[in-house]
Order: structure tokens, then sequence, then C-alpha cells
């Protein structure tokens, strides 16, 4: 009968214990850094090399949530052939932190729930909100002191500022705006709706009371029907309109404030170096935009008898 020497059966035993260590200490695979963007339209170029800039050199490259590439993986939603191709790519990547840039992006990352989520130009994010704790974002909304002072610069006899607003979406900014009024010595006359069809009368109530009208980024109150009625009524009542984007601005809204792309960019990045390094289980606050543009519809300004500064930019 044949035996097998018991210095043969230790030598098996060790080859079988080493290599059970060795696979118990195997790495985990590494993590990336995931960009999603909505297109590759020039504005989501300039928040992308931005945000490129800011991280540059400042991901974790150990521990649990080291990156192993640097700059991150980037993906364009509108190159991708369907949805379930993106989310393979993305899930092969292992993302310890996704970045959203633009509302179409953002959208399409409403099942990772379990990985910390980066937002930017995305208008409305309350309205395409993914619903976990681990997301956060640049807001869009220039600092309400700039953009009051934007305005009062080009309506020195500014009195009477009026807007609509749905509560559930806007009530902290209007809190802000309200206090910016009156340090100003502005009057707000605010209505609030939650239905864009009383959109419409509570501007005709406002009509001859104020002096210029302020859109904001709340999606209940802006939509392509209200932005229509408030456009013909700046042009019927010469009431000047102040507006978020530069979309609506070309249309005639008279004056955006808008923000600065590369900038916000580089807020989203430190952001993400944040989180990446100092992982959270609630949400950062959100960073307004640093940087804006005040923009002028000229053509508009000048039917309403408005003169922008000189050398104001304008369209």
């Amino acid at each position: 009968m044949n035996t097998i020497p018991t210095d043969l059966r230790v030598k098996k035993v060790l080859l079988l214990l080493l290599a059970l260590l060795a696979l118990a200490a195997k790495p985990a695979r590494a993590h990336e850094l995931v960009v999603l963007q909505s297109s590759r339209i020039i504005p989501y170029e300039e928040a992308l090399a931005g945000f490129n800039e800011a991280i540059e050199g400042r991901l974790p490259t150990h521990g649990p949530k080291q990156i192993s590439h640097d700059p991150p993986i980037t993906l364009v939603l509108a190159d991708e052939p369907d949805e379930a191709t993106l989310h393979r790519k993305i899930q092969a990547a292992n993302p310890a932190l996704i970045v959203a840039i633009g509302t179409n992006a953002f959208t399409a990352l409403r099942q990772y729930t379990d990985i910390p989520v980066v937002y930017l130009m995305v208008p409305y994010p309350q309205a395409a909100s993914i619903g976990h704790a681990s997301i956060t974002g640049v807001d869009m909304t220039c600092d309400p002191v700039e953009q009051l002072r934007a305005v009062a610069e080009l309506l020195p006899g500014l009195r009477r500022l009026g807007l609509i607003y749905d509560p559930r979406q806007s009530d902290a900014l209007v809190e802000q705006i309200r206090a910016a009024a009156a340090a100003r010595h502005i009057t707000l006359v605010a209505s609030k709706t939650n239905q864009a069809r009383e959109v419409g009368p509570l501007l005709d109530a406002m009509l001859g009371t104020i002096d210029a009208f302020w859109m904001l980024p709340d999606s209940t109150v802006v939509t392509p029907e209200t932005v229509e009625i408030m456009l013909l009524a700046s042009l019927e009542n010469r009431l000047p309109i102040l507006t978020f984007s530069e979309k609506y601005l070309k249309r005639g809204a008279t004056l955006a404030m808008v923000p600065d792309n590369n900038s916000m960019g580089q807020q989203a990045g430190e952001l993400a170096a944040t989180i990446l390094r100092q992982p959270r289980t609630t949400p950062l606050p959100l960073p307004v935009a640093a940087k804006a543009r005040t923009l002028f519809n000229t053509g508009v300004a000048r039917k309403l008898g408005l003169n922008p500064a000189p050398g104001a930019p304008g369209k």
C-alpha cells in the first residue's frame, strides 16, 4: 500500500495555507472616480475642466476609498447607446463617488443610493433628487446680495420687486432675498403657489405695483407656458425681468446673473475631494456659485428705456 511521506503531506498543507492566505490578502478591487456628463455642450465642458483642475493631486491614493486613476473616468450620457450599457460601465468602475454634470446625468443616477453623488449644472436639483443622504452639489443660485446689486445698478429707482415661488422648493432662497432687499430698502412683493396654472393670475395681480420681476429657479413656477406669460407681461408693461438663465435672457428677459461654469466645476471638485477623504453619512451644505457673470439683453433693455452700464456684457 502506497503512503504519502509525512514531510510531503506537511508541504502540501503549507502550500494550501499559503494560497489561502494570499487570497485573503488580495487587495479589494480599486475604486474609480466617475464623472457622468449629460452631453458635450460647451458649458458642461467648462465645468468639467474646472472639476479636473480642482481634484488634480487631491484624490486619496490609499485607504478604503483610494482612487486608482487621476483624472477620473468621464462618461457622456448622450454618447451611450442605452442606459443599460451606461450602468454596466459605471458598475465596472466600482465608483467611490460619482459626479453628475447636468440634469439628465443627475436623473440617470437615481439607482445609486449607496454611492456618494456630487452634482453641478442642475437648475432644479429638488425636482431631480435621487433621494439618499450621500448627495450634495453646487447650487446654481447666485448670491442674492450680488443679484440685487446688479438690479439696483440697472434700476436705480427700484422700490418694489415682485416674485412668485413654491415654498416647498424656494422658501430658504426667498428668505435670503427678503433680507437682501430689506438691506437696500426694497419692498419684496412675494406670492406663494404650488401650481403652475396660478402663476399668470398672480403675476397679473402684481402688475402696476412692482418695478421689476425676479424669475427664480423654481420648477413649479418656471415652465414653458409660464415663461411665455412672464416675457409677454414684461414687454406689454415695460417690466424688467431678472432671470437665472442665459436661455431666458436670449428669449426676452432683461438681465441675467449666471454662475461661472469653470468656477462651479472647481467647487464640485473640492466637494468631491472632501467627501473621499472624509466620508460622511450626512450631506455637506450646498454651496452657492462662488463666481457669477451679469448679462444684459441690451435690445430689451433699450425698449424698456433702460441703459446698462457702458461695457456691460449684452446679448
